[in-house]
């Protein structure tokens, strides 16, 4: 059977919605602790969740909270083998400046956004420090998408590729002959909400976000109806 199967961050994976947990009550309950604030069930009041509502087929969603867009492609790949001829792949790229790496130490992924404190990464702050910078972000980011949309494309994977926000492909730092056929080369494969990310407009159109940034219940219909008309 059809199905859609999404990949993607937070805003994919539907934090801070009705059915996972909002952050209000998780913060008044447990105080912040990271391991309390979720259920373990991805939303299925998310914009792709609805999709596949609308058109009556099945939904799988590999997102991961917090993820960089390293992450995403990883999950991807780990789960391309359930992806059928007739199923509807949904990738929402993350912030640009999230980026993980394997700790040849511990040898597992490590992952480092600048919301991290010493208590979630040691590396954060040697990372922001010393390495990251907005054109090396641009670079992963751009690599991440150009890959995923390849593939698709190669293997006839029917597809909808959005970003959480534009500064990976709007951004004018840095702009060199690499970034540009970067960005040329998929620029017309990413459905944008009215030219912004979801994420922002969410926020032009004031539908109600929560205190970890989150577009919620009302952001999420209205982006389904917005991809609804796009896909007929």
């Amino acid at each position: 059977m059809s199905k859609i199967i999404a990949f993607g961050d937070s805003f994919t994976w539907g934090s801070d919605m009705n059915d996972t947990f909002r952050f209000e009550e998780y913060y008044k309950i447990y105080k912040y602790h990271p391991t309390c604030r979720y259920s373990n069930s991805y939303s299925r009041s998310t914009w792709q969740a609805l999709l596949a509502k609308h058109l009556k087929i099945d939904y799988a969603c590999y997102a991961t909270e917090g993820c960089s867009n390293q992450t995403i492609v990883r999950t991807f790949f780990e789960h391309v083998h359930e992806i059928d001829s007739t199923d509807i792949v949904i990738i929402n790229f993350t912030w640009r400046d999230r980026y993980d790496f394997l700790d040849s130490v511990t040898h597992k992924w490590e992952n480092v956004r600048p919301t991290c404190t010493k208590d979630t990464s040691k590396f954060a702050e040697m990372y922001y420090k010393h390495i990251h910078n907005s054109y090396w972000d641009n670079i992963e980011s751009l690599k991440a998408i150009n890959l995923l949309i390849g593939y698709m494309k190669t293997h006839n994977i029917e597809y909808i590729v959005t970003c959480i926000d534009e500064m990976i492909y709007y951004d004018d730092i840095h702009v060199t002959p690499t970034i540009t056929a970067m960005r040329h080369a998929y620029e017309n494969d990413i459905t944008w909400f009215n030219d912004v990310g979801f994420h922002q407009w969410s926020k032009d159109n004031k539908y109600p976000i929560s205190e970890m940034w989150h577009p919620l219940e009302e952001a999420h219909q209205e982006a389904f109806n917005y991809i609804k008309r796009i896909i007929k």
